[in-house]
């Protein structure tokens, strides 16, 4: 009989003024160290990364995205009010920030009202 596999947890866990990754398996415990800064270049990181390992499952062709839904989103603009700030947080509670010159947010905005329409007007496969 075969034992069901161990899936392993990560964390980030606070270590005085750094930070660790922490992953568990079973009752072993591996920690990295990481810096404030280095949690940063990770989570710039990340999203490319998956977005690689999605398209590397692809069928040659086929684009792959990584996509999690969003759950909500915020506006802003900074101090100035030279740029509209945009945050998006999805399901899992990240949350994700960009910046957009006036001239960009409206061209984004034209950009999704296009794709919202032709999303919304292409035939959808019927269910057998």
């Amino acid at each position: 009989m075969t034992q069901p596999p161990e899936y392993s947890t990560l964390d980030i866990e606070q270590r005085g003024a750094n930070f660790a990754l922490v992953r568990t398996l079973g009752d072993s415990k591996m920690e990295l160290p990481l810096l404030e800064s280095e949690i940063f270049s990770l989570a710039h990181i990340f999203p490319s990364y998956a977005q690689a390992l999605a398209a590397r499952k692809a069928r040659p062709g086929i684009s792959a995205w990584a996509c999690i839904p969003l759950k909500k989103y915020a506006l802003n603009s900074d101090l100035h009010n030279q740029l509209l700030l945009m945050r998006f947080i999805d399901t899992n509670d990240a949350e994700f920030d960009f910046s957009f010159t006036p001239a960009e947010a409206r061209d984004l905005a034209q950009n999704l009202t296009n794709w919202a329409i032709l999303v919304e007007e292409t035939p959808k496969p019927t269910q057998q």
